[in-house]
């Protein structure tokens, strides 16, 4: 096979006839895949399909090799992902891939953002930004495939989503919260402390097998991140105990944690309501984790490692300061003020 890595990316790259195919494979994350796509590409180019349109509707593209690439990628919420790609297939899997214009998904962004959701509520733009960039991915793969030339979705605007959400846990609500789940959740409960204690992210944290964790150095090894690359996170005494008690809960199991994306999610929601807490939710643990090593002094490419952030401007949206750090840097001026008065008096004297 002639399909190579380079850095955290799959590329095939082979010669048919003279003609040199090379591309890169985003969605691929192991070999087997990168080689699947590959496969695929070197019939339609012995069909004489490559680069042509496609007759494959978006529907039969979903169902024959979205999905089985999904199911395995998307193993931290496999229930959020089918909801929006059903919802996707219904309204636009009747659609030839090749006919699939701009001013067609256009036209499915804006009806998207004027229907209500089921509780009745007014859609937000963000929701639907969350549609499209599914969608994006889908039409990604089917260009990859050698089934369309071009994303059509790169020629439609996002919505402006507006200010972005600002809200990390205090540390009154972060007892109150544990407090709850350790008495009716305790699966719950060890999974939002190893989340504040190591800003990990949801899926990351239930993908977790015993042998991903070194308890002799310390450091917990995640082999499959958003991002698609491994890091090396340290333990604190916190977390540690957590994984101790959770060994307790869960004694034979090879992961970590036994229960599902969504038990974790409405636990958490339960917790919040219980304890009379407003827009609080399990990422916000992940704020609070990035905002505790921000008023520490951390570094921001220290944080952004940790997280597993591709670039240093997601990791400032993490890493607000707090109010009190705030006020602190505001009153450090007041110094530089006083010298500069005393040194305008001096001048007046002079003269």
């Amino acid at each position: 096979m002639s399909v190579r890595k380079r850095g955290d990316r799959w590329w095939y790259d082979f010669t048919i006839d003279g003609v040199r195919y090379r591309k890169q494979i985003p969605e691929a994350r192991t070999k087997r895949k990168a080689e699947k796509v590959e496969d695929e590409v070197k019939v339609s180019i012995y069909n004489g399909t490559y680069g042509q349109p496609s007759t494959r509707t978006l529907a039969e593209f979903i169902e024959e090799v979205f999905k089985p690439w999904a199911r395995t990628n998307y193993r931290s919420a496999p229930r959020k992902y089918e909801s929006a790609v059903k919802l996707i297939g219904d309204r636009l899997g009747h659609i030839k891939l090749s006919d699939l214009a701009p001013l067609t998904i256009e036209r499915w962004k804006r009806e998207r953002l004027a229907e209500p959701t089921r509780r009745g509520k007014g859609r937000t733009p963000q929701a639907v930004n969350r549609e499209l960039t599914l969608l994006s991915r889908i039409l990604r793969m089917a260009v990859d495939c050698g089934l369309l030339r071009e994303n059509p979705v790169r020629a439609v605007k996002w919505f402006k989503g507006g200010e972005s959400r600002m809200r990390y846990m205090t540390d009154e609500e972060e007892e109150l919260v544990l407090a709850w789940l350790d008495l009716h959740r305790p699966q719950s409960a060890n999974a939002v402390r190893v989340a504040l204690g190591t800003g990990m992210r949801r899926g990351e944290i239930l993908a977790l097998h015993w042998s991903d964790l070194d308890f002799a150095r310390r450091i917990i090894q995640i082999k499959t991140s958003k991002t698609g690359k491994p890091r090396v996170v340290p333990m604190n005494k916190a977390v540690e105990d957590a994984f101790s008690s959770q060994r307790q809960l869960c004694a034979g199991a090879d992961r970590v944690f036994t229960v599902c994306a969504e038990h974790v999610t409405a636990s958490f929601r339960k917790a919040s309501r219980q304890c009379n807490l407003a827009d609080v939710r399990f990422h916000d643990t992940r704020h609070r984790a990035a905002t505790r090593m921000g008023a520490a002094g951390t570094d921001a490419f220290t944080i952004a490692e940790l997280l597993g952030h591709s670039s240093i401007k997601q990791t400032r949206t993490y890493t607000h300061a707090l109010d009190s750090a705030k006020r602190r840097a505001v009153e450090s001026l007041e110094r530089l003020a006083a010298v500069t008065n005393l040194s305008q008096r001096w001048l007046a004297g002079a003269k």
